[in-house]
């Protein structure tokens, strides 16, 4: 399901859990505010994810480990902060690509586990 531009804005529904189905969610490029569901750890389907670009805050939700079928990941470009290092783990089974805001001499997201790391210039890099 790619919802991707097209200026969504509030938070995401906790309601998003009932998709399970989908393999894809892409809420990329809107104006989505808030903190990051919970209840998106549900979707056990799902492989790539992909929040980057709005405005969520705090962190990637720790239920987000229990994804063990994730293969992408990205959240950078918004207002996180924290660990990512949860999902660390999943690296070893699907997770091929995490991206986030942790290319920053003082990053607000650390993560020893990413591969794609933006910073608040939006200059994003693969490390």
């Amino acid at each position: 399901l790619d919802l991707s531009n097209n200026n969504f804005s509030g938070s995401i529904p906790d309601e998003i859990e009932n998709i399970t189905t989908f393999f894809l969610l892409s809420l990329l490029q809107n104006q989505l505010t808030g903190v990051i569901p919970k209840s998106l750890a549900h979707s056990s389907n799902l492989r790539v994810l992909d929040l980057s670009s709005n405005r969520l805050i705090r962190n990637v939700p720790l239920e987000f480990k229990m994804l063990g079928d994730l293969q992408i990941l990205n959240v950078y470009n918004n207002d996180l902060t924290g660990e990512v290092n949860i999902l660390c783990p999943l690296t070893e089974n699907n997770l091929d690509s995490i991206g986030a805001d942790c290319g920053e001499i003082s990053p607000e997201v650390f993560c020893q586990c990413c591969n794609f790391c933006c910073d608040r210039e939006d200059f994003c890099s693969f490390v």
